[in-house]
This record gives C-alpha cells, sequence and structure tokens, in this order.
C-alpha cells in the first residue's frame, strides 16, 4: 500500500498510470507524514475519546457481521508452502504464499507482512503498512510486520508476556523479513530450534522467518502452544493492534478455519481482502472498508504515533460454510487493484498440491498488471468512477482516432505497489 491517501489524479504532472500516487497516513502523527494532496472530501474528523485502543474516525462505516449460507450440494519473492498439520474435527487447510515487494523496495522487503499457521486446522493474514511513513524516517514495514506477528501468536494461544515478546520481535524486525510462520504451522525448521533451546534460548512464543533460505530459522525456541478454542480473527487483530506500538499504520485481513464447525472466520479492515472461490464461482467476498476513495480504515498506534485511529471494532467480519476443495484467496490491495475476480478464479488450484503454484501465478499477473501503463486496472476504473481522470492536456496529448472517432485518452495503468496474495485450500483429514 503506497498510503491511505493519494494525489488527485487530475493534479499537475499526473501520469497516464494510477500506480504514480504518492499515500500518506490516515491522520496526524507524531512523526509528522507528508501532506495529503487529495482534494475530494474531508479528512475524517479526529475524536477525543481515550478508551480501547484510541479514538475512531467517525467517517468509518458501521462494522458488519457476514453470514455465508451454504449452498445446495450439486523474490526478495518469497514463495514458502506450508506443511499442513493435522486438525482433529477432519477439516485444514493447505496454504502457500507469494510475495512480491515493489519493485524499489526489495532492497527492504516491502511493506507487506503476512503470515501462515496451521493452528485449529489453519489461519492466515496479511498486513498492509502504509508507505507515506518512510518520508518521515520511518520504516513502514516494521509496523506491519508487528502487527501480524502479535496476531499469528494470538491465534496460536499466546498470553500476556508471550505476547508482549512477540511485539517487541517484530519491532526489531529488520531487513526482508516480511514473511513468519507460527510454531504450531510447521513452518520452519526444527533443528534450529532445538540447538536453540539448548543453547539457552528464550523460552516462550517464537517465531521463523524465511529470507530466502531453504529453511527458516527461529528467534526463539519453544515448544508450539495450544491454539484458541475459539475462532476469532476480530479478537485477534484487536490483541495485535493493542500490542503493536511503534511508528506507522496498516490495513489487515485475518483469516481462521472453525474446523469445528467446517467454516472459515475472516475480519477485514481497509482494501486488503480476500475470496472464497467454489465450483469456479465466487462463493464470498470482503469489500474494501474506506472513509472516503483511497482513504482505507487502518490501525496505528494511538496516541504516541497517531493522532487518530480506527479499530478492529471496525472491521467486518464473515463466516462462510466450508467444503473439501473450496480455495481461499487473501492479499494485500496490491492484488485486489491489479486483478480482476475472473483472472483470479481462472488461475485456482485444482488440488491442495497445486496451492504455491497458484500464488505464484496469481502474484506474477497482478505484477504484469502493475507495470502496464494501458491497462484498464480495478484501480484505475475506481478512480474514473469517483470522478478522477486525467488533466485535460493529458487527455488531449494522448487523444486518438477509432472507428472513426476522436476519442481523449483517460486514466489507465495498473497500481505499481507491494503484492501478496495467500492461497488456503481445504482439505479433509
Amino acid at each position: 500500500m503506497l498510503a491511505p491517501q493519494r494525489q488527485a489524479l487530475a493534479g499537475a504532472g499526473a501520469m497516464r498510470q494510477a500506480r504514480s500516487i504518492a499515500r500518506v497516513p490516515l491522520a496526524g502523527a507524531a512523526v509528522a507524514p507528508p501532506r495529503a494532496r487529495l482534494s475530494r472530501g474531508p479528512a475524517p474528523a479526529r475524536s477525543s475519546s481515550s478508551s480501547g485502543s484510541g479514538p475512531a474516525a467517525p467517517a468509518a462505516a458501521a462494522a458488519a457481521t457476514t453470514v455465508v449460507d451454504a449452498p445446495a450440494p450439486a523474490q526478495q519473492q518469497q514463495q514458502q508452502q506450508q506443511p499442513p498439520a493435522p486438525a482433529a474435527s477432519g477439516m485444514r487447510l493447505r496454504t502457500a504464499a507469494c510475495c512480491l515487494p515493489h519493485p524499489e523496495k526489495e532492497h527492504y522487503g516491502g511493506e507487506d507482512a503476512f503470515f501462515l499457521s496451521a493452528a485449529g486446522g489453519g489461519a492466515l493474514g496479511v498486513a498492509d503498512g502504509v508507505g507515506g511513513w518512510a518520508e518521515s524516517g520511518v520504516n513502514p514495514a516494521q509496523y506491519s510486520r508487528t502487527l501480524m506477528r502479535v496476531t499469528c501468536a494470538y491465534i496460536e494461544g499466546a498470553e500476556g508476556e508471550a505476547l508482549a515478546r512477540a511485539a517487541a520481535d517484530g519491532a526489531r524486525a529488520q531487513g526482508a523479513d516480511n514473511s513468519l510462520f507460527g510454531l504450531a504451522s510447521g513452518g520452519y525448521d526444527a533443528a534450529p530450534a532445538a540447538a536453540a533451546a539448548a543453547a539457552g534460548g528464550e523460552e516462550g512464543y517464537a517465531y521463523a522467518f524465511n529470507n530466502g533460505a531453504a529453511s527458516g530459522a527461529p528467534l526463539a525456541a519453544a515448544p508450539p502452544v495450544a491454539p484458541r478454542a475459539r475462532a476469532d480473527p476480530r479478537a485477534a487483530l484487536d490483541a495485535a493492534h493493542r500490542r503493536t506500538r511503534c511508528a506507522g499504520s496498516a490495513t489487515a485481513v485475518v483469516l481462521q478455519l472453525d474446523a469445528a464447525k467446517r467454516r472459515l472466520v475472516a475480519a477485514n479492515l481497509g482494501d486488503s481482502g480476500f475470496l472464497v472461490a467454489r465450483g469456479g464461482a465466487v462463493l464470498a467476498r470482503s469489500k474494501p472498508l474506506q472513509h472516503f476513495f483511497d482513504c482505507p480504515l487502518q490501525l496505528g498506534a494511538y496516541p504516541e504515533f497517531v493522532d487518530a485511529t480506527d479499530t478492529a471494532a471496525q472491521a467486518d467480519v464473515f463466516e462462510v460454510p466450508l467444503r473439501r476443495g473450496d480455495v481461499i484467496i487473501a492479499g494485500s490491495d496490491g492484488l485486489w487493484d491489479n486483478v480482476y475476480d475472473p483472472e483470479v478464479l481462472e488461475r485456482l488450484p485444482a488440488t491442495p498440491d497445486e496451492a504455491q503454484a497458484a500464488a505464484e501465478s496469481i502474484a506474477a499477473l497482478a505484477r504484469r498488471h502493475a507495470s502496464d501503463p494501458e491497462f484498464a486496472s480495478p484501480y484505475a476504473k475506481e478512480a474514473l468512477l469517483q470522478g478522477f481522470d486525467l488533466p485535460w492536456f493529458e487527455k488531449i496529448k494522448g487523444a486518438s482516432f477509432k472507428d472513426g472517432r476522436l476519442e481523449l485518452a483517460t486514466l489507465t495503468g495498473g497500481k505499481q505497489d507491494d503484492i501478496t496474495v495467500l492461497v488456503a485450500v481445504v482439505e479433509d483429514c
């Protein structure tokens, strides 16, 4: 995510590509972000309330819970396939991921972060850090990585001190460490963990990162913790928001398998998102939550670094019945701003073993579209619907004849961004 507000597309120097826009944080910050240039609509009003994780901007849409009825029977690019862990209830997720940083941000891995866990049969999440913080000397990835660390720790059963350690580890994360796997996931090599424990490694919750190596190295060694009995991604996101106390902000989507009820429970805040597909059609899909166009709901550390924050209570919650063969696609806005749903459906895995190949294929398509100045991307189309377009001199300069008629140029192009794609295939066990 480039930033929640972007310069007006019709402003001076605007290119024919949606990807040329810069974003900044939601509200004022102690570490002052660059000034927003978006001219449409007022910025979200600030609240003086101090309850919970901080005041939420009143312009935010009310949170909703969507229950989907079951239909009648009829490289840095990070690419890691996660081995499934057995679930007692007979259902689990086979998950895979592909993360392609913005070409100009590859040296530090971009600002997306994600986790995969096999806790409870399967859990996954994506957070998209607000890139505008970089102009204030803040690493935008720090917030998103910390948020996902603590979210995953909470889902896997960590409490109190263990959650605090997860947050501290996230704040220390450097370089291109934007993929992480909880201990319950089996997403790391047990040998380094045992060696760390033998050397007096810290007890408690630990993470393993993959930095392009064959196997990750855990930051601390500990046995897997018991996952929470109830799938509650909104509670996990709330716990992470409360404990992520560093400069930055992020959108997030978190998904958990409720194996006992054979359903997916998901919480989405902002413009990351997910869809569930069955039989080549969309069964359920999240929608972007925004204060106004291109200003998504986002989490930040109030009052230390932001003047206002949205909260997990504003996240949309989904309950989707699942059956074997269903496919879940989750991703940051770098995916959804550049790829249409039918294009995603064309690249779904036919079997759980194809999850990784599907994640890579979808991410590669998003990158191609993001780099194409002539592609009529979902982001460019939405901008046009909201009244944004090229300035008149650009429209005239790019005019062309088509079918004997003069057509003015219009806004086109993909949006260059970090792209994270998570794929989960439902299987019985």
